[in-house]
Parts: structure tokens; sequence; C-alpha cells
């Protein structure tokens, strides 16, 4: 990444660097998190994990047609709403942040 860094830095064509994803740090549509370790549990998909997730959009949405507004969905009901695990992140960024924002060992 510093060497990277050090070769654009001064190249007035770059505004800006989305380190997160040139360092490898998104959800694989092949498989598991591909940032997720073999002994770190970065992501729970229990189902505790999963309801608390889907309590907490309740809470910060209030109802389901705002989160449809934001996320730019079709829900009709919070027990559809599944926790993030592969995706494409450029339709998927804003329900992913929630997802990450919930994110705490269960």
């Amino acid at each position: 990444m510093a060497r990277t860094v050090d070769r654009y830095k001064d190249r007035p064509s770059v505004l800006g660097w989305d380190t997160g994803a040139e360092a490898g740090v998104w959800v694989s549509a092949i498989s598991n998190p591909v940032d997720q370790g073999p002994q770190t549990k970065l992501y729970c998909y229990c189902p505790y994990t999963v309801r608390r997730y889907r309590d907490w959009l309740r809470r910060k949405y209030g109802e389901i047609g705002k989160l449809n507004e934001v996320w730019a969905a079709h829900y009709d009901d919070w027990s559809q709403i599944e926790p993030v695990r592969v995706g494409i992140f450029e339709r998927a960024e804003s329900f992913w942040i929630d997802w990450r924002a919930t994110l705490a060992p269960c």
C-alpha cells in the first residue's frame, strides 16, 4: 500500500483511493468474506445475531418503507432481511454499512 501511495501521490488525476477495496477487504461472491482469517470471527450469522440485526434496523428506520427507500429494496416484512454475505458493493453499500454497524460478539 505504501509503495502504491508513494508512486501515485503527486498525480493530479488521482483524487482519492479506496484502500479497503485495494487491500481486498470485501465480500467475495464465491465463498466466505475474504477479509476473515481462519481464526477470526468478524462475521456471525447465527439466529441470535440475525434477530438482533433486524431489531436494530427496525429501530433505525422505524418502518419497512423507509428502509426500502434508503436501500432501494422491496421488502414486505423485517423477517425477509438477511445480513450481507455476498454482493456487488456498488449496489450493496447502504446495507453493508448497516450490517457492519450492528456487529458485536454473539
